[in-house]
């Protein structure tokens, strides 16, 4: 006789006692015969089809979703459903796996979660030694961010590093050609990920550019910062500008004709700002004026007043110095005491001056009194006529 049976099952199937020609599917669909001998009974064994499976090695970065993993199945090109029985189709959970999020290379292992399914949706996993070959692995590589300063300037008014005169230094972030504004520096992180740390600049004070460096910018957790590549960029620079100082010469600054010598004249910076000056800076020379000692404005001028740097002779050009030329020094006006002379008298034919006549009181610089009346006073006019008699003057 002849018995037939599909061959899908791995397992046993007993054949009655009596000769038959044994007929059973296998994949592909063609029937084998074979003659069985007459026999008490006869069993047939069904095994496992093998199915070796070669992973691709793959790589990505880390943080980014996982790669798809491509292999070889009994040599058939992904997804390998050449390999299984006719209909037969690996399903949506891949015969293959790896473990690992952090930075390094992890095999591809066989997955145990392997799925393989019939056309008609059921699971026929059972039916296939799957050998997975090792060797391959995925490969985590570094997340690589771009650190940028964001170029900054400060006036000169204060010590070299730090707050409180330093601004702050930000940076933005560059990942994958997307740049973060500093707020947003985070979001280019893995998970709770976050950047730690501040940047510095190269040390000095005095007017001009000064490299922004790293400092001891990282990323917190620190078991995390080997996950990343932190690119910073040089050359970015702080600039220190030159502070502006008014110098305004004191009002209402004068003296009396004739006095010497001149006071010292006085100013102040503006509004208070810097006073004093920053980093031990001084003033050194004084202020002067236009020449002149007779009565009246005089302008004040800078003269040789300037700021040096420290206690140094040194002209600072940290300061961008404005001087204020409204300001006048004023010579006053002093008075002059003419006194009559008391009973002056003469002898008739002499000579007569008007120093016989008035005593001054008050002539500086060595000034001299006239010496000659002034021939308009009709009294002393009349004196220097010489003729006899008693006479005013005024």
């Amino acid at each position: 006789g002849q018995f037939s049976f599909p061959g899908v099952l791995i397992g046993s199937l007993q054949i009655p006692v009596q000769p038959y020609k044994l007929v059973y599917g296998y994949a592909g669909g063609n029937n084998v015969g074979a003659v069985v001998p007459d026999d008490s009974s006869t069993t047939l064994n069904i095994t496992a089809r093998p199915v070796t499976i070669v992973p691709d090695n793959k790589t990505k970065v880390y943080g980014d979703p996982d790669p798809l993993l491509t292999y070889t199945a009994n040599g058939f090109p992904y997804p390998g459903n050449g390999a299984l029985q006719a209909g037969d189709m690996f399903g949506n959970i891949p015969p293959v796996t790896f473990s690992g999020s952090t930075v390094g290379a992890y095999p591809i292992v066989a997955n145990p979660s392997l799925l393989i399914t019939n056309a008609a949706g059921q699971n026929v996993t059972g039916n296939y030694a799957i050998t997975v070959v090792p060797g391959a692995s995925v490969t985590i590589t570094k997340k690589v961010i771009g650190i940028v300063p964001v170029a900054a300037s400060k006036t000169y008014n204060g010590p070299g590093l730090g707050p409180p005169t330093d601004p702050a230094l930000t940076y933005t972030v560059v990942t994958n050609n997307v740049t973060k504004p500093y707020a947003d520096r985070n979001t280019v992180l893995v998970g709770g990920d976050t950047f730690s740390g501040n940047l510095t600049r190269a040390s000095g004070y005095h007017v001009g550019s000064y490299n922004i460096l790293p400092g001891d910018v990282g990323i917190s957790p620190l078991n995390h910062a080997g996950n990343y590549s932190l690119q910073f960029t040089p050359n970015v620079t702080i600039s220190i500008v030159q502070t502006n100082l008014t110098i305004t010469p004191s009002s209402g600054q004068n003296k009396d004709y004739g006095t010497t010598p001149d006071p010292a004249l006085t100013f102040t910076p503006n509004s208070g700002i810097l006073s004093p000056l920053a980093h031990g800076d001084s003033y050194k020379g004084k202020l002067a004026r236009n020449a002149g000692e007779n009565a009246g404005d005089y302008a004040i001028t800078q003269g040789d007043l300037r700021v040096v740097q420290g206690t140094s002779d040194t002209t600072s050009t940290d300061y961008n110095v404005t001087f204020d030329s409204s300001k006048v020094f004023k010579i006053n006006k002093v008075g002059l005491t003419i006194a009559a002379a008391t009973s002056p008298s003469i002898t008739y034919g002499g000579s007569l001056t008007l120093g016989q006549l008035v005593s001054y009181s008050g002539l500086k610089f060595g000034s001299n009194a006239p010496v000659t009346p002034p021939s308009t006073t009709p009294s002393v006019a009349a004196l220097q006529a010489n003729t006899p008699g008693t006479y005013s003057y005024t």
